[in-house]
């Protein structure tokens, strides 16, 4: 892996992808323990959703992910369909 810093320019290298530095908050958040059924379901759902076609489907596919995410988080928890959506994208 590439871990190429460019100084002064604000931003740096990691392998191909150019990463922009910003200044940034340290969020400390407990690590959540996900049961390994739950893993399966969501790695089952993710498959799911790339290997559909309709977008009602990949919608209800993602709602029930979304669903099934937030029952491992804590209460107050805010997760997004559309942030859903964006993860199952970024983990193809």
């Amino acid at each position: 892996m590439n871990h190429g810093t460019h100084a002064g320019s604000g931003y740096f290298k990691l392998g191909s992808v150019v990463v922009v530095s910003c200044q940034c908050v340290p969020i400390n958040r407990k690590l959540l323990e996900i049961p390994p059924e739950v893993v399966r379901r969501f790695a089952a759902d993710m498959e799911a959703y790339h290997a559909e076609q309709d977008d009602i489907q990949r919608d209800r596919i993602a709602v029930g992910t979304r669903h099934m995410l937030l029952g491992q988080m804590p209460v107050d928890t805010k997760l997004r369909l559309s942030e859903v959506r964006e993860l199952l994208e970024l983990m193809r």
